[in-house]
This record gives structure tokens, C-alpha cells and sequence, in this order.
């Protein structure tokens, strides 16, 4: 397997890199799999939902209120299993790893599954804040921070 990081602070636009990235992915006829990551906000909440690629099924993840963080483990669970139906696609995007996942919770039984399964290139977006901790997992990823979406394609070894 083959890891690349998409590293850059909150708000960045990492979400919208992956969009395009999508966008040309699809446009070259390359079959990919995986979750994108939205934010919404309501008066002084932040909701977090993944919509699985290709697909028109979105799950709620998070709610930050206040500075507390209520998830829902059924729907990471149920992610867990559309992602690893689509392992065979030769390239999963896992957008946004972060804060539940260093403790366990959140996606890290994906990647567990996607470390010992997946033979493609599976592409992550983080929080610059976690890309050490989360390099840790995968041998020799490659860690891109801030990327362009040149930058970004070239990793992939696309033209």
C-alpha cells in the first residue's frame, strides 16, 4: 500500500482538495473509494457528516458544542464497512483523521483494517497537528502539507 497524508490546518481546505482531486480522479476513469468529510454549522455547534464517494449516502460523525464533542460509533461502524467494500478500488480517500482517532475511537478500526488489507493508495487528510502521530502508522507515507492539486496528483503518479 501506498500512503499519502494530506497535512494542513483546520480550515485549510483539505476537503476541497480531495473534492478536486475526486473530480480529476473520476474524469481519468480511476475507480475510488472512501468518505469526504463536511462541516456545518448551527448557531454554536459544528456537525460533522461523511458522504461515502460515489455514492449519495451521508452518515453524521460529531457535534462540537462548547468545546464537547458528542459521535455517534454506529455510523463510524457502518462507514467502516461501505469503505471496506470498496478495498478493491486502487484508491480509498479517508478525508480528515484526527482527535477521535488518536484515542481509539472514530476510524481507527478502519485504518487497522485498511493497514493489513489494502494494496492501493489510500489518501488522508489531517490536521497538521496530527500527521506525525498519524505517519507513525503507515511505513514510508508520504506527508504532503499543504499541497497543490499538481503536487498532489504527481504523488499519485498520475499525469
Amino acid at each position: 500500500m501506498k500512503a499519502i497524508i494530506i497535512s494542513a490546518p483546520v480550515n485549510w481546505g483539505k476537503t476541497s482538495l480531495l473534492k478536486h482531486l475526486l473530480f480529476e480522479l473520476e474524469r481519468k476513469g480511476i475507480g475510488v473509494g472512501g468518505f469526504i468529510c463536511e462541516k456545518e454549522m448551527l448557531k454554536d455547534s459544528r456537525l460533522y457528516f461523511a458522504s461515502i464517494v460515489n455514492s449519495r449516502e451521508k452518515f453524521f460523525l460529531v457535534e462540537v458544542l462548547s468545546g464537547y464533542l458528542r459521535y455517534c460509533p454506529k455510523n463510524f461502524l457502518e462507514i467502516e464497512k461501505k469503505v471496506l467494500n470498496q478495498i478493491y478500488k486502487p484508491i480509498i480517500i479517508i478525508d480528515e483523521i484526527g482527535p477521535l482517532e488518536a484515542l481509539k475511537k472514530g476510524h481507527a478500526s478502519l485504518l487497522k483494517k485498511i493497514i493489513k488489507r489494502y494494496k492501493g493508495i489510500l489518501i488522508i487528510s489531517c490536521r497538521s497537528s496530527f500527521s506525525p502521530q498519524l505517519s507513525l502508522l503507515f511505513k514510508n507515507a508520504i506527508v504532503l502539507y499543504k499541497p497543490s492539486i499538481k503536487k498532489l496528483i504527481k504523488s499519485i503518479c498520475l499525469k
